[in-house]
């Protein structure tokens, strides 16, 4: 069933949205692995500052624009995330 992209997922309650990780649009597939259930205003939040970047792209865009090009600390911090997996 294809749903018009702004209709609330109805089985997920009336403010849940399906969000993919890799945007559908990017080559994202509808994999469980690839999608999240987020309240529909973080949604739509998230896609006004983000529209449909990756993941690794937005990384890059905060890197780039907002952290000044320091990218040590996104390293040790993601490394901190793996080993607590």
């Amino acid at each position: 069933m294809k749903m018009n992209r702004n209709k609330r997922v109805r089985h997920l309650g009336d403010h849940k949205n399906r969000h993919h990780i890799i945007p559908s649009s990017r080559g994202g597939k509808g994999h469980k692995q690839n999608i999240v259930i987020v309240d529909i205003e973080q949604h739509k939040d998230y896609h006004k500052l983000f529209r449909n970047l990756t993941p690794d792209e937005i990384i890059k865009y905060l890197v780039d624009y907002f952290w000044n090009g320091e990218t040590k600390w996104v390293k040790i911090y993601l490394n901190e995330e793996e080993n607590n997996e």
